[in-house]
């Protein structure tokens, strides 16, 4: 276990750029770095004076970095900017014990919601999702917290209620305003799925061949949808196989099928629909079902609420964008936001607002009183 006092952090600005730079420090800083980093050429960082530069790899991505020595036990881990790149290096530390510093600043109301919603605007994937997060930055969830305050005030104790409701309504939404929501195409092999997620993204991001078992991973294209950020998981054809490569991506098709906030489920038009599939969507989850390849079925019959798609001919796809759209509200929970209301933004934010809605219901207005009050100071 790497000693306590060691500890790592993002020091670049979270977000998109070209570098991304991770800066550990502590009593085994250099010696922890080493079992991580593999340089290119002889030696390592224990060894090196300050300064020096190396280049080499991270050892459980892959990924190109460089290493600098720049204190006794302090060393910095220069990666590819983004997201993904500096969450590795973090992780990979943090198998080994070191504290990720960043998260531990930052476990309670340390920024203000304004501030807040400024540092997720610059992620922001959709025009939508920017409106949103504008509205926040311009103080839209702090004054609906001084609203909520003058109801108490006022004892009008029911308004107050609905209120906190309404912003707990969106939960949801808020996890998924710079995560993509996950819609996963699945169904029997050779069904098409590969060439409706070409269609709905626009572009060949799919292998399309006329032949079961092509798809043998997960494939996923981000887009927008509605106006939201949508992930597409095209998957491997659910069937049994003795194949080992492709049973494994019958498998990982299965895992995909079950975290999907939407799933849809793709069958022949000459075929009958696949109950089985329905077992494996989590309780809750919405699912659209389409019946494609229908220009080689004119005839055949549909279930209720059924899409009728042809790929090829790119027949069906507003239907099946305005299925999905409808699909995604139904996982919202809630009405999308309109223009100038209040979304909270960060897990913490949705927690103290559980707790006073929960002190409201139950009378105690002053322990209420209290974190809103907390939630104006942050």
């Amino acid at each position: 276990m790497t000693d306590p006092l060691t500890t790592a952090r993002l020091v670049t600005a979270a977000g998109r750029s070209a570098v991304a730079v991770v800066r550990v420090e502590g009593p085994e800083a250099i010696a922890t770095i080493d079992r991580c980093f593999c340089p290119a050429g002889n030696g390592n960082l224990a060894s090196d004076t300050l300064d020096r530069i190396r280049f080499g790899v991270w050892r459980s991505t892959g990924e190109e970095v460089v290493a600098v020595r720049v204190g006794h036990a302090a060393a910095e881990i220069h990666c590819h900017g983004g997201v993904a790149a500096p969450a590795a290096v973090l992780h990979a530390l943090a198998e080994l014990g070191v504290a990720d510093r960043m998260v531990e600043d930052t476990p309670a109301p340390s920024r203000s919601a304004e501030a807040d919603a400024l540092r997720a605007l610059r992620e922001a994937p959709t025009q939508r999702v920017a409106g949103v997060l504008l509205d926040q930055a311009s103080g839209a969830f702090r004054d609906a917290i001084r609203t909520i305050n003058e109801q108490l005030a006022l004892e009008d104790v029911g308004g107050a209620q609905r209120r906190v409701q309404q912003l707990l309504s969106h939960r949801r939404l808020a996890e998924r305003l710079l995560t993509p929501w996950r819609v996963t195409l699945a169904g029997p092999p050779n069904v098409g799925k590969s060439s409706l997620i070409n269609l709905l993204v626009g572009y060949q991001r799919a292998i399309v061949f006329d032949r079961p078992g092509t798809t043998r991973d997960v494939v996923t294209a981000t887009t927008a949808i509605d106006g939201w950020p949508v992930m597409l998981a095209d998957t491997a054809g659910l069937r049994a196989s003795d194949d080992p490569l492709e049973q494994a991506g019958v498998t990982l098709a299965e895992e995909e099928i079950a975290a999907a906030d939407v799933v849809v489920l793709v069958r022949d038009a000459r075929e009958a629909i696949d109950k089985e599939i329905l077992g494996q969507v989590a309780k809750g989850v919405p699912v659209i079902r389409v019946a494609n390849k229908c220009d080689l079925a004119p005839a055949a019959k549909l279930a209720p609420e059924e899409i009728s798609t042809a790929a090829v001919q790119s027949f069906g796809v507003e239907a099946l964008l305005h299925a999905i759209g409808e699909a995604l509200a139904d996982a919202r929970g809630a009405a999308a936001p309109q223009p100038g209301e209040a979304v909270p933004l960060g897990a913490w934010r949705f927690e103290s607002l559980t707790r006073i809605e929960r002190a409201i219901a139950t009378g105690d207005l002053q322990s209420a009183a209290k974190g809103l009050l907390a939630l104006l100071s942050a």
